[in-house]
């Protein structure tokens, strides 16, 4: 590309931004294997453009491999040189593969935020960058910090949404020279930087004092919580050079005043977190932040470049050792021309402001002063005017227009530098052929605004992120103003609607008036800014709207042209965040099912402890006889904090199955954990598990007792629940009978005092098996029963017990719900799984699934069960669960949390299909199906399948697929402030 320039305009407003993408690759199809590792092989050369955007380093110029083969060799291989780049940051987009040989040469780089950018990958991928002989200013941070202190929310805790529009990994307002991840073989030397001062340009919030700037930085810093998709640990590069580096605090002096960053080239051999010199690099500071400050005013739109005509030379492979030169005349960037604006003065009749001009060369070559070169001016709107002037020895000069200054408006300048034209008081403004700069000057009383926190969520780890409204009045302050603005209107994108999706309120002694869209402001006595909160609404909707802002006109001020309107980002949802529960388990890495949540912290943000299985595999003398076997199975164990690995494992040493499995936990600080432990002959036996063991017992599991009489076997029994509080914990046991020889499978419980049936006939029958789902605190069970039908047929029978667990009668088997084509309820088979707490006088809710006959076929469906009042059966006012549309035809309810929802899954009952669901206030009449949060805000990675378990606070816990791999999951709801 030669003698192309490639321009964007986009004012970063509501903090939307721009990409340009240069991509070099080619496929190793067409390339000879001799040629791919030559580090001089090139496959593009990028000279002699000029890139530049309005957006104040919010533009980015990403170059590399984006679309080429992951690890292949062959991706980046591109020369960047003798380019100008204003107002737009250089990257290279390594998130996607690997870079090699990359030059970045002899080019300008004026108001960026950055000028090397590569995302962090495994070490080696990255090799052979070049950067030297560039002249780098860095420029304003407009845009970026509000998304900044929505992204970083304090050390260690990161807003964890990486949908949103733009999210940069910027810490603590410092200037990077290069932000670099795992690169080898890096040098950088022969450069000159230097940055703007303090208010420059339309820069957001205040920068830190001293500004540091860095020559390297590390991206991204280690643990650093981001909302980038970046990983959050940094990999070490090998060979990293730095040569002799410059450094100025003059905002527009590349040469003079320049210190010496690093006299002599120092080589590190490895990037380490105990060498922070290499892993940072010297961290100059900026003291003196009051240089140039006459030149604050305005912006810089573009810089003419200046070029000299050399003759290149190109290195061509033909073959594996034969190399031909060839040479071709190419333009070499001798540096930019660029005209700047000062900051204007409002006389009596007339504006005042300097202009400057100056040569900014590259090399480290001294910049030139724009002596005897000359400036036009053109001037519109509260007045028309047009000019020019000679520049003095420092390349300055001034300008006076005359205007009504009684007026209240605006005047746009626009000052240039015509390289090619020597007179005329007019001048002829040409885009592409001269360097200008442009401002506006507010005359009078204008009110404008703009968005100085621009994104507002509903939910966040924190609480509510609001965002923040800066409205600004220039002229006299001695009385109030009122203003007009208006919110949304014709032709708004998104727009957010004011009283359900976000309330306004006025911050201090400013006073918010009017409604729906139409809205005033009176800025109080004294005050030249008035700011206004825009708080969000918490709903159950998922949305991501804006709210658009707009100063209307009125009596005694005029609108700002530039900045009269603004867009705040309003992110409402999803109200879970998804937490992968794993291990590091050989061989089956990160396989996991999540079976119990408790959730006892009084808090609004929960702290929940989460049971569940790993499943591993293990060898050891498990066989019979002692013989040596390889078995599978899970091992129960306690999840907490970051659910990236187990807190607690109950007995590590076991060889599965044997081993316990958690099927519950209480609601207590000393969690108690039911489950069940395969023994060696393949029965299983119920166990209780517990952290940190109560005197008495010297393990952190043991097995609950089973009578010594009554038929009761040591073995076949397992624990399936536990209660909140941990009074109860409910299962199955097995009982024996000689005459005849059978066995039968009874719902029991126990309490500290033993294990107690749920059912108590004498004469055992094999097909009459049963067990206990679910218990509340006030030992009301749940659970189900092999009944016969009316034909004969033994069936599952849903029951509920009264409290402290009495034994199940005829009355306290639930009744399904009615269905025109089933005549007799013992006809339908049910199951409940989950029962609430008891209420004053009444039963807790009970839930599961019931048969549903529809035409021929049955259907398994979420059910529930109202609650029954003391000393009364079981009710006939039960209710089908509302389903979701076809095909989720059948489904289940696990849990209840009280007051809340019901949880379970919808879809295929061998798991295919399934889809893990959630009924807000089912068992109350008009409640609404709401799964959109299953839909919404995870990533496409995760299939969730089902819902185990949920804690009163909605802290929900589940399985299923992520990438194909079975994995249990955690919903931590985010916190949602009054």
């Amino acid at each position: 590309m030669v003698d192309c320039e490639v321009h964007g305009f986009n004012g970063a407003y509501a903090g939307y931004t721009t990409m340009l993408m240069v991509h070099a690759m080619s496929h190793a199809d067409y390339t000879p294997a001799w040629i791919i590792d030559d580090p001089n092989r090139r496959f593009a050369y990028v000279s002699n453009v000029r890139f530049r955007s309005a957006t104040d380093g919010a533009f980015h110029i990403a170059m590399g491999n984006a679309g080429g083969s992951h690890g292949s060799p062959e991706t980046g291989r591109t020369t960047f040189r003798d380019n100008v780049v204003l107002n737009t940051s250089l990257g290279y987009n390594g998130d996607t593969g690997r870079i090699r040989s990359v030059d970045i040469l002899n080019s300008m780089g004026l108001n960026v935020w950055w000028w090397m950018n590569s995302a962090s990958q495994p070490v080696g991928w990255h090799s052979d960058f070049l950067i030297a002989n560039n002249s780098i200013r860095f420029g304003p941070r407009a845009a970026y910090p509000s998304f900044r202190a929505f992204c970083w929310s304090g050390p260690g805790v990161g807003y964890t949404d990486p949908s949103l529009i733009i999210g940069r990994p910027e810490v603590n307002d410092v200037f990077a020279g290069v932000q670099v991840g795992a690169i080898d073989r890096l040098r950088i030397e022969n450069n000159f930087f230097t940055t703007i001062p303090q208010g420059r340009f339309d820069q957001s919030g205040s920068p830190p004092v001293p500004l540091e700037v860095r020559l390297l930085r590390r991206h991204p810093a280690v643990n650093a919580p981001s909302c980038s998709s970046s990983p959050g640990t940094f990999n070490n590069g090998n060979t990293l050079v730095l040569g002799a580096n410059y450094l100025s605090g003059a905002a527009q002096d590349f040469f003079t005043d320049g210190q010496l960053l690093m006299a002599q080239p120092s080589t590190h051999a490895v990037f380490s977190d105990t060498n922070p010199v290499d892993a940072q690099s010297p961290k100059p500071v900026l003291a003196n932040m009051s240089l140039g400050t006459e030149f604050n005013f305005g912006r810089i739109i573009r810089v003419h470049p200046v070029t000299t005509e050399v003759n290149m030379t190109h290195s061509w492979k033909t073959s594996a050792t034969t190399t031909g030169d060839y040479t071709f005349p190419n333009k070499t960037l001798v540096g930019t021309l660029e005209v700047s604006l000062g900051q204007p003065e409002v006389g009596s009749g007339s504006i005042t402001f300097p202009a400057r001009v100056m040569l900014h060369k590259t090399s480290l070559q001294p910049s030139e002063w724009g002596d005897g070169k000359r400036i036009w001016v053109q001037a519109s709107g509260l007045a028309t005017w047009t000019g020019d002037a000679v520049c003095d020895p420092i390349g300055e000069t001034s300008f006076s227009i005359p205007v009504d200054t009684s007026l209240n408006g605006e005047i746009f300048v626009r000052a240039f530098h015509d390289p090619n034209a020597t007179t005329g008081p007019a001048g002829q403004f040409s885009e592409y052929k001269v360097a200008y700069a442009t401002g506006v000057i507010p005359v009078g009383k204008v009110v404008s605004v703009k968005a100085s926190v621009s994104v507002a969520v509903d939910r966040g780890e924190l609480g509510i992120q609001e965002g923040r409204l800066l409205f600004k009045r220039t002229g006299a302050l001695g009385s109030p103003l009122t203003i007009n603005f208006t919110l949304g209107g014709a032709g708004s994108i998104r727009p957010a609607t004011p009283g359900s999706d976000f309330t306004l309120q006025a911050v201090g002694g400013a006073v918010l008036g009017g409604s729906g869209s139409a809205r005033s402001l009176i800025f109080p006595t004294g005050a030249a800014t008035a700011e206004v909160r825009v708080i969000p609404l918490a709903d159950e909707v998922v949305e991501q709207e804006h709210v658009w802002v707009t100063v209307g006109s009125g009596s005694g001020y005029a609108p700002s042209s530039q900045e009269g309107a603004t867009g705040i980002y309003v992110y409402d949802g999803p109200r879970w965040t998804l937490h992968e529960i794993t291990h590091t388990a050989d061989p089956f890495t990160g396989i996991t099912r999540a079976q119990a949540v408790s959730s006892h912290a009084n808090g609004i943000t929960p702290t929940p402890l989460v049971g569940a299985d790993m499943l591993v595999r293990r060898t050891g003398p498990n066989g019979p006889g002692g013989y040596t076997v390889t078995t599978t199975g899970h091992v129960g164990a306690q999840w907490s904090g970051s659910f990236a690995g187990p807190s607690f494992q109950f007995e590590p040493g076991f060889a599965p199955p044997h081993a316990p499995v958690v099927t519950g936990v209480n609601d207590l600080p000393q969690q108690t954990y039911s489950g069940y432990l395969t023994r060696p002959s393949g029965a299983d036996r119920a166990v209780k598990m517990w952290i940190g063991a109560p005197v008495g017992y010297p393990t952190s599991w043991s097995y609950l007792s089973t009578p010594t009489t009554g038929g009761w076997l040591l073995e076949k029994n397992r624990a399936l629940c536990i209660g909140p509080n941990g009074a109860f914990i409910g299962g199955y046991a097995t009982r024996s009978q000689s005459n005849p020889t059978t066995e039968e499978r009874m719902a029991v419980f126990w309490t500290p005092n033993g294990m107690s049936s749920l059912f108590s006939e004498a004469t055992l029958d094999a097909a009459r098996g049963g067990e206990a789902t679910a218990v509340n605190s006030q030992g009301e069970f749940v659970g189900h029963r092999q009944i016969l039908n009316s034909s004969g047929v033994y069936i599952p029978r849903g029951f509920r017990t009264e409290t402290n667990g009495t034994s199940v009668a005829t009355g306290n088997y639930l009744q399904p719900p009615e269905q025109p084509e089933v005549t007799n309820p013992i006809d339908v088979p049910s199951k409940p799984l989950a029962i609430s707490a008891r209420e004053v006088g009444r039963s807790g809710l009970a839930a599961g699934w019931a048969r549903r006959k529809v035409s021929s076929s049955y259907w398994q469906q979420p059910s529930i069960w109202w609650h029954r009042y003391d000393g009364q059966p079981e009710p006939t006012n039960t209710s089908w669960a509302k389903m979701p549309a076809h095909p989720y035809r059948t489904g289940q309810i696990n849990a209840i949390s009280q007051g809340t929802a019901l949880y379970g899954w919808v879809g295929d009952s061998a798991g295919a299909s399934r889809k893990a669901w959630r009924w807000s206030k089912g068992w109350e009449d008009g409640a609404s199906l709401e799964d959109k949060f299953l839909v919404f805000g995870f990533s496409a990675a995760w299939s969730l399948q089902e819902f185990t378990a949920a804690s009163d606070k909605e802290v929900i816990v589940g399985n299923g697929l992520k990438n194909g791999a079975a994995r249990g999951f955690v919903l931590m709801p985010q916190a949602v402030q009054p």
